[in-house]
């Protein structure tokens, strides 16, 4: 428990002496891991006036940036 908790508290801070950069990357298993070769997720427009869009399936792709 003490190993998540101090996980948690270095993914959360805003401290950067103590902070760690996390990344996390998510894929269909139609696309896997090349995006070129199509995907079944498609973005519906919520508010196009404001590029508000939902997205719908399974690709998504998050990385860590650097700060």
């Amino acid at each position: 428990m003490a190993l998540l908790r101090n996980a948690y508290e270095r993914l959360t801070s805003v401290d950067p002496s103590k902070s760690w950069t996390s990344g996390q990357w998510m894929t269909e298993k139609h696309g896997g891991s090349d995006v070129s070769s199509g995907t079944r997720t498609v973005a519906i427009g919520v508010n196009t006036e404001k590029n508000v869009y939902k997205l719908y399936g399974l690709k998504w792709f998050t990385s860590a940036t650097e700060g």
